[in-house]
């Protein structure tokens, strides 16, 4: 089973995704009618959407997440508004709704599709296909093993796709009076053009080290912030490790599986021994033969402690999995190491809760917050007030080199970068900066990463290469007119659901 499990751990990653969120919808559609199906949740063109209705159209979602409709759920599952929920839930919100926004628009628009067409759309799902060609046996299956549970059928499968048929065939008829012009492709051949630059940077470091930081601003800012200067919460835990006996950790193939099958197979059995609670922690460990070690406290995954760096690189994710851990459930599941030859089982000791921070004990915090608010200032109002005069000098026609010296201020040299090169990130950064820039105009100031700017100056931008343009002038034309009909669309989806609306949790 553990075999099975790592060769197919993507796979089971996004079908358990799938499961709960059916999980999630079923137990939703359970509980909610239990108490009274046909209360309303929402209204959308004045017309109230009961729960059961609701429930329906957010199954969906799940849907066609199996059946792969994703240019259906990209062009409904967007979130625009409403009320306060996590991201998933959310989403399936927005795509139930919109659902009733594009059937709305389409009734307006006259679209309607054939049974023919939603056959054909039906026939060439991936999820139904078997060597190329339309098997029936995996569509009764689906229908059997996913609908039938549910309370659905065949029909309510053919809807879902008549609905994505619909939805496309009303995008097309919104973004369908986009175009493309010829100067268009042109200017966005420029990503492809290499530049010479002059970079002006105003580094960080150096506006920090002149920030001038006063007791009484600390002062202000503690008495201001008191409520959310706390100690993090620190944590404390031990954990015993299960792992290939050294004289087989250079064994290969099914040999090397087979012993760490045994492995996984004996913190399995741990597992099970301290779940039923009756043996503790370490006398357990100490029955599996497994050694057991304890980590001090720390708090957000950091520490200096060995112990606990040497164990961050087997788990990189050791920090998340030690916040899981309540109480109630002190134990983590089996967790592999990155060398593959081991598992670990965590076990919760203590929790400090956070406290609240004295002024000393926050005061370095506070500095280092007050000293970059400082040092941003005095970076925009420098870098900006350089760049104005740097631009006015180019415009009563000194020359980049000369309206520096003025400025006292050095730059760096660029060559032959283009903005969709990647051998440089930072180049490519710049480039980027001078796409809009004819030769010989500087840009405006920049943020750069690391808290600092720059601005760009464009000595000059090589002759467009007739070939290579041409090459590449129908994919950028496609290019551009996906993305024009993409924000098109987006935003004659925001006008109609303003046009629809929509109000939440109707009483």
């Amino acid at each position: 089973m553990f075999n099975a499990i790592r060769k197919r751990q993507h796979t089971l990653i996004i079908s358990v995704s799938i499961l709960a969120i059916f999980a999630c919808i079923l137990y939703f559609h359970t509980y909610t009618n239990s108490i009274d199906s046909a209360a309303k949740v929402a209204s959308i063109y004045g017309r109230g959407i009961t729960r059961t209705e609701a429930y329906r159209l957010s199954e969906n979602y799940s849907l066609a997440v199996m059946l792969g409709l994703y240019d259906f759920l990209e062009m409904l599952g967007g979130r625009n508004g409403g009320p306060s929920m996590d991201d998933e839930s959310a989403t399936i919100s927005e795509f139930a709704l919109n659902q009733l926004i594009i059937q709305h628009e389409a009734k307006a628009l006259a679209v309607a599709v054939p049974d023919r067409q939603v056959a054909q759309a039906i026939r060439k799902c991936s999820l139904f296909q078997k060597d190329g060609d339309f098997d029936v046996a995996k569509y009764r299956e689906f229908i059997k093993k996913q609908l039938v549970p549910r309370a659905m059928n065949g029909r309510l499968l053919g809807n879902l796709f008549r609905n994505s048929l619909q939805a496309a065939r009303v995008r097309r008829i919104v973004s369908g009076s986009v175009a493309i012009s010829d100067q268009e492709v042109l200017r966005s051949f420029r990503v492809y053009q290499k530049e010479d630059l002059q970079v002006i940077k105003f580094d960080f470091p150096k506006y920090a080290a002149k920030a001038r930081v006063t007791a009484d601003q600390i002062l202000e800012l503690y008495t201001k912030e008191a409520e959310n200067l706390r100690t993090p919460e620190a944590r404390s835990v031990r954990y015993a490790v299960f792992k290939i006996p050294d004289e087989k950790r250079l064994l290969r193939g099914k040999a090397r599986m087979s012993a760490l099958q045994k492995v996984a197979d004996q913190a399995d059995a741990f597992m099970e021994t301290l779940t039923k609670g009756r043996v503790p922690f370490e006398k357990a460990a100490e029955q599996a033969g497994a050694p057991v070690s304890t980590l001090p406290p720390f708090s957000d995954g950091l520490s200096d402690g060995g112990i606990f760096k040497e164990l961050k690189r087997e788990l990189p994710r050791l920090a998340h999995a030690i916040s899981q851990l309540t109480k109630e459930h002190p134990y983590s599941d089996a967790l592999e190491g990155v060398n593959n030859d081991r598992f670990y089982v965590l076990e919760l000791l203590s929790v400090q809760p956070p406290r609240p921070l004295a002024l000393e004990e926050a005061r370095p915090r506070l500095q280092e917050i007050l000293r970059t608010r400082a040092a941003s200032k005095l970076i925009h109002e420098e870098g900006k007030a350089i760049v104005a005069s740097i631009a006015k000098h180019l415009q009563k026609g000194k020359s980049f080199k000369e309206a520096a010296v003025l400025q006292g201020i050095k730059s760096e040299k660029i060559s032959g970068i283009a903005p969709s090169s990647r051998a440089s990130p930072e180049h490519s950064l710049y480039a980027e900066a001078a796409l809009l820039l004819s030769p010989g105009e500087i840009s405006a100031l920049q943020k750069s990463n690391d808290g600092g700017a720059y601005a760009v100056f464009l000595t000059s931008r090589e002759t467009i290469r007739s070939e290579e343009f041409a090459r590449r002038k129908e994919e950028l034309r496609a290019q551009l007119l996906q993305v024009k009909q993409t924000l098109l669309f987006c935003e004659w989806m925001r006008t109609a659901r303003e046009a629809a609306n929509i109000v939440y949790r109707v009483k």
